[in-house]
């Protein structure tokens, strides 16, 4: 129920910070439709922003584990940590998942910009 829970928070916050960055460039991304570029590329484009935004967020959380586990478990001998190979490898198969799940949202957003709209202000 825990790693449910800490799924779904994981989702929340990549979707949060995925949906703000892309919707303060809705201009930029509405200039790039008026230019002539399709939908598919505005997608590709959010996507892989989202890929690199969970794979920092990934190593940055694992690195930190790997270093602050040992350090905990000297302070407080009670809290025992212990990282296998296979959760590190399903912690990240998660996290893609989150990441691409986040990334919904706001390419649909994208779809709806109207070109036309960029050059009106």
């Amino acid at each position: 129920m825990i790693l449910i829970l800490a799924f779904i928070v994981g989702l929340v916050v990549a979707a949060l910070t995925i949906y703000t960055a892309t919707v303060e460039k809705a201009w930029e991304y509405g200039f790039i439709k008026a230019v002539g570029l399709t939908t598919g590329y505005l997608y590709r484009v959010v996507f892989e922003q989202s890929l690199i935004t969970g794979l920092l967020g990934f190593l940055l959380g694992a690195g930190l584990t790997i270093v602050v586990a040992p350090l905990t478990q000297r302070v407080v001998p009670q809290f025992v940590v212990f990282i296998r190979w296979q959760d590190v490898l399903g912690v990240a198969g998660f996290t893609l998942l989150m990441v691409l799940l986040a990334a919904y949202v706001p390419t649909r957003r994208l779809a709806a910009i109207d070109p036309v709209e960029v050059f009106k202000a």
